[in-house]
């Protein structure tokens, strides 16, 4: 995101597509702003499956970080704060939360298969579901927010509306009464 006027530009659009169809395909995760394959290992590697589940630790942390950070973009455009708070910007902003989320839990689904430890597969469910509680509060106010928007949006249109009718109700007046001065 452009960081001066708070838009998405052609680029990140265009990489966010590409991101969420390499997310969505579940052959590749999404570390800091690269993709990165990861590989899928047996338990008999050994190092090569500590080395995995690090891996994964590490993509699970970036992902959350990233779902952290665009909650606050989102949270800004809903209290006004963004310099572009249009519907469009909106929209942009939830689809890379979306991507992030989609990224975060495929990492977290990855991580499950892999860990050994009861007590860590524990404390990997315990982070999915903060972070989906975090989504479902997120979703609620985006929710209350495009129905605010809506109504600002009908009740705009319906200003516009009023304003011409009485604007050229106005101007009737003026030429009628100009007609019958002469």
């Amino acid at each position: 995101m452009s960081k001066s006027s708070g838009t998405i530009s052609a680029e990140e659009t265009k990489q966010l597509e590409n991101n969420e169809n390499r997310v969505s395909q579940g052959v590749e995760q999404i570390s800091g702003g690269e993709i990165q394959e990861l590989n899928v290992l047996s338990p008999e590697h050994g190092t090569n499956m500590e080395e995995e589940i690090s891996e994964l630790y590490k993509v699970r942390d970036i992902s959350t970080n990233k779902l952290s950070q665009l909650a606050s973009e989102v949270c800004c455009l809903l209290m006004g704060k963004c310099v572009n708070t249009s519907w469009r910007n909106a929209v942009l902003i939830m689809d890379k939360h979306t991507i992030a989320w989609k990224e975060f839990v495929g990492v977290h689904e990855r991580l499950i298969q892999v860990l050994n430890s009861e007590s860590e597969k524990r404390m990997a469910c315990a982070e999915y579901g903060q972070q989906q509680n975090r989504k479902l509060e997120l979703d609620a106010k985006l929710k209350e927010w495009r129905k605010s928007k809506e109504a600002e949006h009908l009740d705009e249109i319906e200003s516009k509306k009023s304003h011409k009718s009485s604007k050229s109700g106005s101007s009737c007046g003026s030429s009628a009464s100009t007609k019958l001065s002469r």
